[in-house]
């Protein structure tokens, strides 16, 4: 459409009407416009490169709602508009959204990732002189946050997160394209230096240097600890520190910045606005607004600027290393999910953020302070006149306010102590040393000859040897004994509440897992002002052949053993590597024994949930799954190794090492149930003639008779199948939980539970029974090496993080599992797919009797599903050739 002139005041309600008709009819709008009202924002604070303004456009056709919209647009300021040309501010931010977001949309969704750009604001419109966007104020309750108060780590966590997945897109989209040059050639105005060019130089700069001033004024006030040294800090960079901030922009290192992406370049607190929840005033939703300056650099350019500009320092202190790590996790995550998966470990990311830290220190230093905050909101762009005057009229303005707030400027005195501290000792890159802020934890060394007691934190969670042994959970339990149970529980845990009432019910989770009952156990206080606690417990069922089953494999001791002996040991190795926090996807134990397992109540206090095990998992939970499965693996590994092998390892917790398939028991149990399974597949093909028929019912009944066999046989260690960890052992879509965002739907979280029979063995026997006990099929095919190379990278990342670097490669990984894929290829087959899932939601294991019957009441239900689902057993036939050409593609013969 033709460029719509800058906007005018003196422009007649005609003209205005005509343009947002334009700018409508170019969206696919056509309905009669009847008027357009044109009013400014109002929002304090907003920016500095634009007047905002709120259009509202009505239609003749009344039972049609009005469309609100948020539109930036030069100021009546010549001087404001003519710094802004010269960056071609509106140009850029124009094609950013009109030319870059779309074609990002476009490779997101080429790679299966629909909906992933999904931080930005709806554009209608831009050019040179307007951008025209959704109203997110009005239509959607978003606001900007109070940049005077910074952000808390609630804001932080979606503002990383969003700038992670920005710089990750950007990362892969300009690779997809074949590099940078190719890349900026086709969108040339993305990469800028607005801080380098002479009009912004000639503003901000004397702006900067009385930022700096202004502080050591400040502190020649109060004398305070620490003042002189500080002071001479900031006089060293007195008439330099606009220059360092160009340095950081302009000093571009390949080797140690490592990984270059299109910048924000402005990422600060009224660059971004914030949905809330207007029950809970907790935040919902984010999104990243003004890309006016983006600029082809480092990533740490923006993470550090962000950082200093934008979070409150005493968040940013106590959470330094989570805040990056959150980083570092979801850019790794979405370049893994978009083909261009990267080896970036918090090491590397933290010396790139040191690289770059001038520009977003000095900037947040001279230009981001309360002082300044305030005199900005007090200064009108349409009024300031030349505006090579600015900084004086923002000096004044700052003057005004340090001389009306003398209690808050001894704070400010004091924070600049800290700040510059932060600079010198921690952050700036003449150190060789670099520890995460001397106000931070230190990181003890492990000792791994000590007891394992001597290692257990003071919140860690005691084993059964710490109180006295718990009861079987039985229905015939008095109130009484649950209250004093449940007492001697959170008591061993610290809390020491009189509790009042224990109420204990079944979950009423379908599907939950053949292992145990699930409980939902309430615990209430005397104190009516403390909340009742919520717990997850894992007994035995009602049934005493079940029990038998799992006592002779010891599956609540050994899940015990794990959470209270292997993971507090397990945190405290990667606390001592500097990497606390790893060890965060499972659920918090409060105790264990040999009869029951109480856990956090993960559905009730936090919102997780199975996924339906029938449908299997779509690429979204894969990503979260196959993740955590890697993690977990990569820590057992570096641990087993700390220990000094698997000798000394396995005698300090000898009942992490399991063969549950080679039981007698489980055997005799699962033994039919696998051998009945491969029959009714048979029967199923030879009801259906589906092509391949032929073929997948001989493959079928060539292992007729031994199908279990193969399964303990592949369990069989070999010393090619290295490397060896401590698997899961039923790492499938029943023994892990999702969190969901309530407004989105999308997946934020996910733990890994049910850790029974865990062995030590190659890491291929949990991703082969992973891939095919749980991902939905057509995912499986059509991701298969990106989920491999997710697991890859994280596995990779976490040993070298530990201090155990493996390197394994793509095709060493697929040999692994090609070596174990009878495990979880005839466990998939036999009891995860639909029917068999099915099957098992049908049977009580309370009510079973003797676990010998599992196999008949199991074959019992399966041929139920089939007759009474006619429609989905030809679909069965047809999935059944598919799986079984893919089995034969992956077996070593």
């Amino acid at each position: 459409m033709t460029p719509a002139p800058k906007f005018d005041t003196e422009e007649t309600p005609d003209e205005v009407s005509l343009k947002y008709k334009s700018i409508l009819k170019s969206n696919g709008i056509h309905d009669e416009v009847s008027e357009v009202i044109v009013k400014h924002s109002g929002l304090q604070g907003a920016g500095m490169a634009s007047q905002q303004l709120y259009v509202t456009v009505k239609f003749a056709d009344t039972n049609k709602l009005p469309l609100n919209l948020f539109v930036k647009a030069h100021t009546s300021n010549p001087s404001h508009s003519e710094m802004i040309d010269a960056i071609n501010s509106f140009e850029n931010e124009s094609r950013f959204f009109m030319e870059y977001i779309p074609a990002a949309k476009e490779f997101c969704k080429s790679k299966g990732h629909d909906g992933l750009v999904d931080f930005y604001p709806k554009c209608y419109y831009g050019d040179k002189s307007i951008v025209v966007f959704e109203n997110l104020v009005l239509d959607k309750g978003y606001s900007l946050l109070k940049a005077d108060e910074k952000q808390d780590m609630d804001a932080v966590r979606f503002a990383i997160t969003n700038l992670a997945k920005h710089h990750a897109i950007s990362h892969a989209f300009i690779k997809e394209f074949g590099g940078p040059e190719l890349f900026f050639a086709r969108y040339p105005t993305l990469d800028l230096d607005p801080f380098s060019n002479p009009i912004c130089q000639k503003i901000f700069g004397p702006m900067i240097e009385n930022g700096i001033k202004t502080h050591i004024k400040t502190l020649e006030r109060y004398d305070i600890p620490g003042r002189d040294t500080t002071l001479n800090k900031l006089k060293s960079v007195e008439g330099r520190s606009y220059d360092m901030i160009i340095d950081a922009i302009t000093k571009k290192d390949s080797e140690e910045e490592k990984l270059f992406v299109l910048n924000h370049g402005d990422f600060w607190n009224n660059n971004m606005m914030f949905q809330k929840d207007t029950t809970t005033n907790k935040i919902v939703g984010h999104v990243a607004i003004d890309l006016q300056t983006t600029n082809y650099n480092s990533l740490g350019l923006d993470v550090g600027y962000y950082l200093f500009s934008s979070v409150k320092p005493s968040v940013r202190r106590a959470h330094w290393k989570e805040i990056l790590e959150m980083y570092l996790a979801t850019f790794k995550e979405t370049v893994g999910k978009l083909g261009y998966p990267v080896q970036l470990s918090y090491e590397e990311l933290l010396l790139i953020v040191r690289k770059k830290i001038n520009f977003g220190f000095w900037t947040g230093l001279g230009f981001f302070s309360e002082a300044t905050f305030v005199a900005l909101r007090d200064i009108n762009m349409n009024e300031v006149g030349d505006m090579e005057n600015f900084h004086d009229v923002v000096d004044e303005a700052v003057q005004k306010w340090i001389e009306a707030n003398p209690v808050k400027m001894k704070e400010t005195a004091e924070e600049l102590v800290m700040l510059l501290d932060d600079h010198d000792v921690s952050l700036s890159i003449r150190h060789d040393s670099y520890p995460i802020y001397k106000h931070g934890l230190s990181i003890p060394q492990m000792d791994i000859g000590q007891p394992l007691q001597c290692m257990i934190s003071a919140d860690s969670h005691p084993s059964s040897k710490d109180m006295s042994p718990v009861q079987k959970s039985e229905t015939e339990e008095t109130p009484n004994e649950d209250l004093l149970k449940y007492q001697s529980i959170l008591k061993s845990n610290g809390i020491h509440d009189e509790v009042s009432e224990v109420i204990v019910k079944h979950s009423g989770l379908q599907g939950a897992g053949m292992g145990s009952q699930h409980l939902y156990a309430t615990v209430k206080f005397t104190d009516p002002n403390i909340q009742p606690l919520n717990l997850f417990v894992k007994a035995h069922t009602g049934n005493p052949s079940h029990s038998e089953m799992i006592d002779a494999v010891k599956g609540f001791e050994n899940e015990t053993r794990f959470f209270t002996e292997y993971i507090p040991a397990a945190k405290e190795l990667c606390k001592s590597k500097g990497s606390d926090g790893l060890v965060d996807f499972y659920p918090k134990c409060y105790y264990g024994d040999e009869n029951m397992v109480v856990f956090e109540n993960l559905v009730l206090d936090r919102g997780f949930s199975l996924l339906s095990a029938d449908e299997k998992q779509d690429m979204e939970a894969v990503s979260f799954a196959i993740d955590h499965l890697a993690k977990h693996h990569a820590i057992s590994y570096a641990l087993i190794n700390e220990f000094g092998g698997p000798g000394p390892f396995f005698t300090r917790f000898p009942t992490l090492d399991i063969d549950a398939f080679s039981t007698p028991a489980f055997q005799k149990m699962f033994g039919p149930v696998v051998e009945s399974s491969v029959m009714s597949s048979i029967n199923i093909l030879e009801r259906y003639n589906v092509p391949g028929r032929e073929t997948a019912i001989q493959k079928l009944k060539s292992v007729l008779g031994k199908s279990y066999n193969l399964i303990i046989d592949a369990i069989k260690m070999q010393d090619s199948e290295k490397p060896f960890v401590l698997n899961h052992g039923d790492y499938w879509g029943n023994n892990m939980m999702f969190q969901m965002d309530k407004t989105t739907n999308k997946i934020i979280g996910h733990v890994s539970l049910d850790f029974q029979i865990t062995c030590y063995n190659s890491l291929g026997l949990d991703v082969g029974y992973y891939l095919f006990t749980t991902v939905n099929p057509s995912v499986r095919r059509a991701h298969w090496k990106e989920i491999l190379e997710i697991y890859l990278t994280t596995f990779n990342e976490t040993v070298r993080k530990l201090g155990h670097p493996v390197d394994l490669s793509y095709e060493e990984l697929l040999l692994n599992i090609r070596n174990k894929i009878n495990y979880g290829f005839w466990i998939g087959m036999s009891l995860t797919n639909e029917a068999g899932i099915t099957a098992f939601k049908n049977i009580n294991m309370s009510e079973l009797g003797s676990m010998e019957n599992l196999s008949v009441e199991f074959n019992k239900q399966i041929q139920k599903w089939i007759d009474e689902n006619p429609e989905k057993g030809k679909e069965t036939a047809e999935e059944l050739v598919k799986v079984l050409d893919e089995y034969s593609a992956l077996l070593i013969q």
